[in-house]
């Protein structure tokens, strides 16, 4: 049988972390479904696509893989 995911190990700041739940916590009483998960998937899906583009440094990386999530975010709100 083949495995169709692995776990992986992210690490957030305590506010980053709260920033999250909150906006996920409005999400759901909105009717949304939405994961830590759905946000982390959507996020390195996008960091991937800016590295191959060539349009992050390596120093910007880790900020501008939080603008894309929380963009995500902000357009599943809109949704």
């Amino acid at each position: 049988m083949e495995r169709r995911s692995e776990a992986i190990r992210v690490r957030l700041s305590k506010r980053q972390f709260a920033e999250v739940e909150e906006v996920m916590s409005e999400l759901r009483q909105q009717g949304e479904k939405v994961t830590m998960s759905d946000i982390i998937r959507n996020g390195v899906e996008k960091e991937i696509a800016a590295i191959r583009e060539g349009g992050v440094s390596r120093r910007n990386r880790e900020t501008e893989l939080w603008v894309l999530i929380t963009d995500f975010l902000h357009d599943t709100n809109k949704s």
